[in-house]
């Protein structure tokens, strides 16, 4: 009996591991009925969520798995992904668990969810390929594009995606239907950041610029033939853009830390605010904005109105990332 006792603990012990090995990922739960804000902290690897409204922590989630991106798939589904990262991790809000894993390979910089939200669009620079995927998982298509491509803007009315790549810097215009690319035109180097203004047909470019010569122009395009229409000055770094009505929209540089309000027909600014170092993530509920600052690991609540801010919030160790869902105000 003595020698079965150590060969009975050494099968316990592997029975242990098996079913704690098993145990799915859970996280904190987050409530259905609240207006969260969730924040990607990329040096610490987490994602934070915030009260919308006021500010105020609700959970923080940290994952034992690499990632650097996400992406909000409907009302109470993440998507948590990256470049050195070999799977897609989903996950629902409501209970905290993960739901699936997607096994893409290495190489997914940037996700888009479609417009019918019913596909997601996945750039791969590895492959330097746009991945086309149901929500369920299933790659459905892959279009070769241009070595590095990342920031992705959907036209629903002409069933086309527009690809801009950091490295080559072109935009693609792809058509959804064919899967083809019809038609690339030149941007300035290092093009990130965009926005398709379908209603003026207008593409709205920003970058980062090169070396000693930093981006200082948001470049806009007509979305129908290609060609440059105008510059919009918006000096260091122009990145991120929020659409807020049909006249108005805004722009964070995050080389000069500034978020500049921009009248459309015009291209003048209508209202500067100098924000904290490094500002790299914008997003909005359509009454306020939200924006990150990397260095000092804050993020600020604007008010587009009044270009104040009304409150600076504390999340993790490099903020980087946002997005808003919007409760039921149960």
């Amino acid at each position: 009996m003595g020698k079965k006792r150590p060969v009975i603990i050494l099968i316990l012990a592997f029975i242990w591991l098996f079913m704690t090995g098993c145990q799915p990922i859970t996280f904190a739960k987050i409530p259905d009925g609240a207006s969260i804000l969730a924040v990607l902290n990329a040096r610490e690897q987490t994602v934070s969520f915030l009260n919308a409204e006021n500010g105020k922590s609700i959970a923080t989630w940290k994952p034992d798995f690499m990632f650097s991106r996400m992406l909000l798939m409907n009302s109470h589904t993440v998507l948590l992904y990256g470049k050195n990262a070999e799977d897609v991790h989903m996950l629902d809000m409501r209970t905290g668990k993960q739901t699936g894993v997607w096994k893409t390979g290495k190489g997914i910089v940037n996700a888009t969810l479609s417009i019918s939200s019913d596909k997601i669009y996945f750039a791969d620079k590895l492959r330097g390929t746009v991945r086309i995927y149901t929500t369920a998982g299933q790659q459905r298509d892959e279009i070769k594009v241009g070595p590095s491509p990342f920031t992705m803007l959907e036209d629903k009315t002409h069933d086309t995606l527009y690809v801009m790549d950091l490295q080559d810097a072109r935009m693609r215009e792809v058509d959804l239907a064919t899967s083809r690319v019809v038609r690339t035109f030149r941007l300035n180097e290092s093009p990130m950041g965009g926005l398709l203004a379908a209603d003026r047909g207008e593409l709205w470019i920003g970058g980062h610029g090169r070396g000693d010569f930093p981006e200082e122009e948001v470049s806009v395009f007509s979305s129908k033939t290609g060609q440059k229409l105008r510059n919009v000055h918006a000096p260091f770094m122009p990145v991120e853009f929020v659409r807020y009505n049909k006249d108005t929209l805004f722009v964070l540089s995050h080389g000069s830390n500034t978020l500049r309000r921009i009248a459309m027909d015009t291209g003048q600014s209508t209202g500067e605010l100098a924000l904290g170092a490094n500002p790299f993530g914008m997003v909005s509920n359509g009454r306020l904005l939200y924006i990150t600052s990397y260095e000092s690991n804050q993020i600020y609540m604007v008010d587009p109105e009044t270009m104040r801010t009304l409150k600076t919030l504390r999340a993790g160790d490099g903020p980087i990332q946002m997005f808003v869902r919007e409760g039921d105000g149960q």
